[in-house]
């Protein structure tokens, strides 16, 4: 008798699976969301390094100063579809917020910034799978690895399905207001593509960047994932 198959906990919303974390009403918002003129967006599949370049953003922005605990690192960079489109229009520009809905799909705004990274599917599908066994709520603590996989592939885990996304920010890599990277590649080269993210973001982060090599140092060091791992 075959197995039969164990998932994740989602919930239905609109009839699209989506994560239990996230209120029906704040993900319809996000979906219709059109970013402002000026916003600085981070698009990413879940664990294909949100963080990371959360942090690296932020670190720019703020001209190395970054944040000293998570929850002040959460709080410069409100999440669309969790925290709501209210706390992000508060924001004082310039207003720098991240999603995992596809935003480069949905009301796209050719005056707004827009970083996608994206991962390989298979170091994605490993780090979500960790990730999703030790939060309770997904009923899924003792879950198979064969189980989860197979929902990754098929999109069944909440957040769409991974390859969809990522070719929806492929196909938007050559517009001027896209910056699309990988994470290997910013895994290989650290300060080369933070560069050429500081100059996407605003002329005045690359030059001071390259007009400081402490500043640049800063940057490397506070965004590296030793430093990371204290702090944040």
């Amino acid at each position: 008798m075959e197995r039969k198959r164990r998932a994740p906990l989602t919930q239905l919303i609109d009839g699209i699976r989506r994560s239990p974390f996230l209120k029906p009403s704040i993900v319809r918002e996000a979906l219709k969301y059109r970013p402002r003129d000026g916003d600085i967006v981070l698009v990413t599949y879940p664990k294909g390094g949100s963080h990371w370049m959360q942090r690296i953003i932020q670190l720019l922005l703020d001209r190395g100063d970054g944040a000293s605990t998570y929850s002040d690192f959460v709080r410069r960079t409100p999440v669309l579809e969790y925290h709501g489109a209210a706390v992000v229009d508060d924001m004082p520009p310039p207003r720098f917020f991240r999603t995992h809905v596809e935003l480069l799909r949905y009301n796209f705004n050719d005056k707004a910034k827009y970083v996608y990274v994206a991962r390989n599917p298979w170091d994605t599908c490993v780090s979500l799978y960790h990730y999703t066994r030790r939060l309770p709520k997904h009923q899924f603590e003792d879950g198979a690895f064969d189980d989860f996989f197979d929902g990754f592939v098929t999109g069944e885990l909440g957040f769409g399905e991974y390859f969809d996304h990522v070719l929806h920010g492929y196909a938007r890599k050559d517009d001027p207001n896209v910056f699309f990277m990988t994470y290997e590649d910013l895994k290989a080269d650290p300060p080369g593509m933070i560069l050429k993210l500081a100059y996407f973001l605003g002329e005045e982060y690359g030059k001071m960047l390259e007009g400081s090599e402490e500043m640049f140092q800063k940057v490397l060091v506070k965004s590296s994932f030793g430093f990371m791992s204290r702090v944040l």
